[in-house]
């Protein structure tokens, strides 16, 4: 048989139950709002949408506007830059310049874009996936697929200073260090042509020669930072030049010390 408690026990054991819920409840109010804070959106960068701090990794690809390109030529180089596009990671940054011939000019990208994660990577509880995704297609995808026509599009130019391109173009990334991993990818001829140094035509330097001018320009500038060469056909480098081309781009990126891999479209 149950005793029947006092009205002192009864008191104290209401006091006791009216903690333990008190307590419940701040324990949980705590653990939503820290979960609330820990799930904010972090502060971004209103044009790119880059997390302000360290990027995931920076992806860079240049693309030489100066060569005659086949339509066929064309649309293997848009392919491939949509594949570059795709292959970016959540919070990587990808930046896509115009190389126009000039080398002396600070680059200016054509775009930069932060990829943003996409529905199948956020936590429903505390956003939607289809807004996600949507936030990925109009702030990554589609933009990058703009620009990627417009570069496709030739632009005809006197000089190549592909060598002081590279050079201003690794300073800027190394001074604005960013990413632990930064990859520069390079679309074009690889034909260095004006009145100090040519690598095509009767003036040709050869590899040795063009590497000491290379590595007095570019210095220390593309340390740390990956190369892509992704060798394009051109009218103007039939597969004989082109050869000799890589030839002597091998011997610079092989006396900088630089990591490179090279492939043709």
């Amino acid at each position: 048989m149950t005793r029947k408690l006092s009205r002192r026990e009864a008191v104290a054991r209401q006091n006791r139950q009216g903690v333990l819920i008190l307590a419940v409840s701040v324990l949980s109010f705590f653990g939503v709002a820290g979960y609330v804070l820990l799930n904010q959106p972090a502060a971004r960068d209103r044009v790119t949408g880059c997390l302000k701090g360290q990027l995931a990794v920076d992806i860079v690809a240049v693309i030489d506007r100066t060569d005659e390109y086949s339509r066929t030529t064309q649309a293997l180089l848009g392919a491939s830059l949509e594949s570059l596009a795709g292959s970016v990671p959540v919070e990587g940054r990808l930046t896509l310049y115009a190389f126009d011939g000039g080398g002396d000019e600070i680059p200016r990208p054509v775009l930069q874009r932060c990829r943003p994660v996409g529905g199948d990577g956020v936590n429903p509880l505390i956003a939607t996936p289809a807004r996600a995704d949507r936030l990925l297609a109009t702030a990554f995808t589609l933009p990058v697929a703009e620009k990627i026509g417009e570069l496709t599009t030739l632009k005809s130019s006197p000089e190549t200073h592909l060598v002081a391109y590279l050079a201003t173009l690794g300073g800027v990334m190394n001074y604005r260090k960013q990413a632990g991993r930064r990859v520069v990818r390079i679309y074009g001829d690889m034909a260095e042509n004006h009145g100090v140094a040519t690598l095509i035509g009767k003036r040709a330097m050869e590899p040795k020669a063009f590497a000491a001018y290379a590595k007095d320009k570019i210095g220390w500038r593309l340390k740390g930072i990956e190369i892509e060469v992704v060798q394009v056909p051109s009218t103007s480098t039939p597969p004989g030049v082109a050869r000799a081309i890589k030839a002597a781009w091998v011997q610079v990126f092989t006396e900088l010390g630089v990591s490179y891999t090279w492939s043709t479209l």
